[in-house]
């Protein structure tokens, strides 16, 4: 239902008033965090630039993901990792295929290490394929939120936070958040 985000920049880091503020609300129904980030996604001898989107277990309580599954597990859990329908296409996955596995790229955040090991990897294994509409099906990769915070070297920002709330008092809580966070 609602988006929280920077005003400026990538990322923020929410303080305890933030997340109080959030689970004090009566009418807010679900809160997921969000990591985002762009990394490189490879098979063999193909690779694609891809939005990794990295997501707590409460997404699922804010957005209906499994309704989107077209192939694979709709259980989202500290393994799950959900695949744009254009990015298995492009890739040629199979996720009945055991032995198939993905590697991402990211690159590391210090900048004292030498240009041979300035990658982040990290390999994966896809659950399930989703697809939503072309934009995110080219695009992104879900994963789980920590593996995401591995993979871009960020341990307490995030790029969004996700909340479900009642819809009659949707637009009282976004001015609210607007002037006390200027988010």
């Amino acid at each position: 239902d609602i988006r929280i985000s920077p005003k400026t920049g990538k990322y923020f880091i929410p303080d305890s008033a933030f997340w109080q503020y959030l689970k004090s609300y009566p009418e807010v129904k679900a809160i997921s965090q969000v990591l985002e980030d762009k990394a490189l996604i490879q098979k063999d001898s193909r690779q694609l630039l891809v939005n990794v989107k990295g997501i707590d277990q409460y997404l699922t309580q804010v957005l209906n993901i499994s309704d989107h599954i077209v192939e694979g597990n709709t259980k989202w859990d500290s393994n799950a990792v959900f695949i744009g329908n254009g990015i298995a296409n492009a890739l040629q996955i199979d996720v009945k295929n055991n032995f198939s596995s993905l590697r991402l790229l990211s690159p590391k955040q210090q900048m004292d290490v030498p240009s041979d090991q300035g990658l982040n990897e990290m390999y994966i294994k896809p659950k399930a394929i989703f697809s939503l509409n072309d934009d995110f099906d080219y695009t992104y990769v879900f994963i789980p939120l920590q593996k995401a915070r591995e993979l871009f070297d960020i341990t307490g920002s995030l790029t969004a936070v996700y909340v479900a709330i009642d819809s009659k008092h949707r637009n009282t809580f976004q001015n609210e958040c607007k002037i006390k966070w200027g988010k």
